[in-house]
């Protein structure tokens, strides 16, 4: 690896990804745009031959290094100590089982530097083609931190850190860290945007979410619902409590995260009394009621919604900001 600094720093955090490991390589390698460094955090949990596959790689490629994360602290661990060890300007996280378009970076970097923006975010697609390309060139929009705040607060844009580039210096200035857990994305990117004074999105789909069944999220489901929901009652003691709005929005997003649990914790958590006193002291009235046939019919509002998420919200082929929420994200920037 040369001393000098690359402009990007492509962070991959590794638990168990042995059998995706050829096709990011592939993926970082034909980016077009070239300047950057390849840096594998690996789980040291790893039992399937993640650290040599890593480690045979890196002999081969002079842009690539890896470290070892030993701690027991998820993945927003593993993307901290990324962070300490990045030497980049910016830095991006990738799933190792994701599909970046080949023209991810140049796309992100140029978007960034052009509008000055401090966070530059793009939109995605859900995906099970291990051969996915962008299709769309879309346009970049720029907005402030406030927002582009309230745009993820509804949903319009992503709240994952791979489909963003961030700037190490604006993250270092700010103390902002990934909380180390599952679920690391949510606070880091809501306190992220509130730190920004500018952000750019880009509305064509440079990131292709992979439909991976044997994820590790989607196999410790209970857990990532509970860690979801707490994020957002992490974020409601972050954000002032006078912004009813922020609030409200915390506390419902953070109860639709319970559907992503099993049938039995999803109905276990709902009616536990720590959950009914958040949605009490955020939700207004209709939310309540939301809340209340919640608690009442437990499995039939779970499975309504997990069929509504699996068959229509992330159904393969499905890009993330729709046109429906880019018609949303327009009248919002007009009146901003």
């Amino acid at each position: 690896m040369s001393d000098e600094s690359p402009k990007v720093s492509i962070v991959v955090c590794v638990y168990n990804g042995y059998g995706f490991l050829k096709d990011i390589e592939r993926f970082i390698e034909r980016q077009t745009f070239e300047d950057y460094e390849i840096l594998f955090v690996v789980d040291s949990r790893s039992t399937d031959g993640t650290e040599k596959g890593v480690a045979e790689y890196c002999e081969k490629n002079p842009k690539a290094r890896y470290v070892i994360h030993t701690e027991p602290t998820k993945l927003g661990g593993a993307k901290n100590h990324g962070m300490e060890c990045a030497r980049g300007k910016y830095v991006w996280f990738l799933d190792v089982d994701d599909i970046p378009s080949k023209l991810f970076l140049e796309r992100m970097v140029a978007a960034k530097e052009e509008t000055g923006a401090d966070v530059a975010v793009c939109n995605f697609q859900y995906t099970d083609d291990r051969e996915w390309e962008a299709s769309e060139t879309g346009e970049v929009l720029t907005t402030s931190g406030d927002v582009a705040l309230h745009m993820r607060s509804l949903n319009l844009i992503p709240v994952t850190s791979w489909a963003m580039l961030y700037d190490m210096e604006h993250i270092e200035r700010n103390g902002i860290k990934f909380r180390e857990m599952m679920a690391e994305d949510i606070a880091f990117t809501y306190l992220i945007l509130d730190a920004s004074d500018k952000v750019c999105y880009i509305t064509a789909p440079l990131y292709g979410y992979y439909q991976n069944d044997n994820s590790f999220c989607k196999s410790n489901a209970d857990e990532r619902g509970r860690l979801e929901l707490e994020n957002y009652m992490y974020l409601s003691e972050k954000f002032p409590k006078e912004n009813r709005y922020l609030q409200a929005r915390f506390c419902f997003i953070g109860i639709r995260s319970l559907t992503h649990m099993t049938s039995k914790g999803f109905k276990e958590t709902v009616r536990k009394d720590e959950v009914k006193r958040y949605v009490k002291e955020n939700l207004p009235f209709i939310g309540r009621v939301e809340y209340a046939f919640v608690r009442m019919f437990p499995c039939i509002y779970h499975s309504g919604v997990s069929w509504y998420i699996r068959n229509f919200y992330c159904r393969t082929g499905k890009i993330y900001t729709d046109k429906k929420k880019m018609r949303t994200i327009g009248r919002i920037i007009r009146h901003s």
